[in-house]
């Protein structure tokens, strides 16, 4: 597809300074997330160590804890996402003089919505307080598996050195994701509960084919399937509309890998290779929680603190 292409096994060669960068930066990500994780688990070992301790006190100085509850939910939630800037190289290709020239001067890569369904386990406190002595939740952590599915999103990128500025390269992206998420559930207020939480899991990309309207580039090149590392920090807020039924609403920050095309086209001529990097975004969602309370939850009376 590339307006001009050298086929020495030199050119054809990937930039090593290329992958080093990207290298380094899967490192420092990999190495942040690993620590937003263990300062995860250490909350739920402090959580869990409450759980199980004593209350000291009198029901005069301070609320008085009423339960530990364990309990497990279905989820399904609907959002947005907007995409930051994609990092976009045509990697192996050469202007006429036969310097190498893989950015693009211009990128598009079009928001979109994604849907997504799941389940996940947790545990929380109750304590005894406000009105009528009612219980209310004093926080607690859970964690869930979600799979996700992000619908067609469009790319286009620009090369001047095209026969016409104006016919850029494009392609279309769709990407499935499963992330396992660790959550840290403030204190419940009025049926609102604020939490925040971390996510490590895996993308599947899928790139259809890759085209232009350029004549030098007539023949569709083939995209591809990639797998990498994905990874999500989250913030939001939860409203009980009943004991087992929740409305969640949140934040997310993904980051999501890469993906490449293919070299080929449909007649097997070698084309330079499309990559997107650093596929990330920003996302609004809404869904809904079921817990199954009943089936995990552990009560205990007032009267076994006095």
């Amino acid at each position: 597809m590339g307006p001009t292409v050298e086929l020495s096994l030199v050119r054809i060669a990937e930039d090593p300074l290329r992958e080093g960068k990207m290298n380094m930066s899967k490192f420092i990500k990999v190495g942040l997330i690993a620590a937003a994780f263990t300062v995860a688990l250490g909350a739920i070992g402090a959580e869990g160590a409450d759980l199980g301790s004593d209350w000291h006190g009198s029901m005069k100085d301070e609320p008085m804890p009423a339960a530990s509850s364990r309990f497990c939910y279905i989820r399904g939630d609907m959002g947005y996402s907007w995409y930051r800037d994609v990092d976009a190289r045509y990697i192996g290709n050469y202007d006429p003089a036969g310097n190498l020239y893989e950015n693009f001067d211009k990128v598009r890569f079009q928001d979109g919505w994604f849907a997504e369904g799941g389940f996940g386990c947790g545990f929380s406190r109750g304590i005894y307080g406000g009105l009528k002595d009612e219980v209310v939740s004093g926080g607690g952590v859970r964690w869930d598996v979600i799979y996700g599915h992000r619908f067609d999103r469009d790319f286009s990128g620009d090369i001047p050195i095209n026969t016409n500025p104006d016919d850029p390269i494009e392609t279309t992206v769709s990407t499935n994701t499963l992330l396992f998420n660790m959550y840290y559930d403030f204190a419940n207020w009025r049926g609102l509960t604020p939490y925040v939480g971390v996510g490590v899991g895996v993308a599947w990309h899928d790139m259809d084919w890759v085209t232009s309207t350029d004549p030098t580039s007539p023949n569709p090149q083939f995209g591809d399937r990639d797998r990498d590392f994905a990874w999500a920090l989250m913030a939001g807020m939860s409203y009980a509309v009943s004991q087992n039924v929740a409305l969640d609403f949140g934040y997310r920050y993904i980051d999501m890998g890469s993906v490449d095309s293919k070299h080929e086209d449909v007649l097997g001529f070698w084309n330079p290779r499309l990559a997107l990097d650093d596929i990330s975004a920003h996302e609004l969602k809404v869904g809904l929680r079921v817990s199954f309370n009943d089936l995990f939850s552990r009560r205990e009376t007032q009267d076994s603190f006095k």
